[in-house]
């Protein structure tokens, strides 16, 4: 049964980065590479997980535990779809990231295919591929980048989320209302958080996102 299963994620991996590496301007590439079939990798992770719940009891407590662990083919499966389904969606992340900031796809293949191969190789060779072709002739479109954020979410998206998620994010470290903080400098910080997010000076933690 897992060798069957392993055949049918490595085959249903192939057409999406097939789509990326020679058709990323087809209207249908982004959706199907990073939300459908990253989706069903994911679905599929979850039923390999819920199914085989009952080998995880040592799990990853020391690397011999974790290599125990991976004795049993069908963890083995699990951690194999684990890494087909972030990497799929981190090469569709360099397609859509590459064209907000008008890099050539002829030179993203070779980054692509890494990150196919190899994972965050392959995403390590993208950011040194940005960073060099960071200049005065693609400021326009890092500025218009810089204006959705690394995920893409519009400003006016950005302008209501931002002040919910620094208040879970501050409610979480505190575990209590950030405005009520105990005096201190813990609480003075937590404050000028809180008090920042509606503003437009802050850099908050989600920033590089948002």
């Amino acid at each position: 049964m897992a060798e069957t299963l392993y055949t049918i994620v490595n085959v249903l991996v192939l057409p999406p980065w097939l789509l990326l590496i020679a058709a990323p301007r087809w209207k249908w590439t982004l959706p199907l590479t990073s939300v459908v079939y990253p989706g069903l990798l994911g679905l599929t992770y979850m039923t390999l997980v819920a199914f085989n719940l009952h080998s995880l009891p040592d799990g990853f407590a020391s690397l011999d535990h974790l290599a125990r662990l991976f004795d049993n083919p069908n963890v083995l499966l699990v951690g194999w779809v684990h890494y087909l389904a972030f990497d799929l969606f981190v090469g569709s992340w360099q397609v859509r990231d590459a064209r907000r900031r008008s890099i050539p796809h002829g030179l993203l293949i070779p980054c692509l295919l890494l990150t196919l191969l190899l994972g965050p190789t392959g995403l390590v060779c993208y950011f040194v591929l940005r960073g060099a072709l960071r200049g005065p002739q693609n400021r326009d479109a890092e500025r218009r980048c810089d204006r959705t954020g690394l995920l893409g979410v519009p400003s006016r998206v950005r302008s209501r989320l931002r002040p919910m998620l620094c208040a879970a994010f501050c409610v979480t470290w505190r575990g209590r209302d950030p405005s009520r903080a105990a005096d201190g400098s813990r609480g003075d910080r937590l404050r000028t958080t809180w008090r920042d997010s509606h503003g437009d000076g802050m850099r908050r933690p989600f920033a590089p996102f948002f």
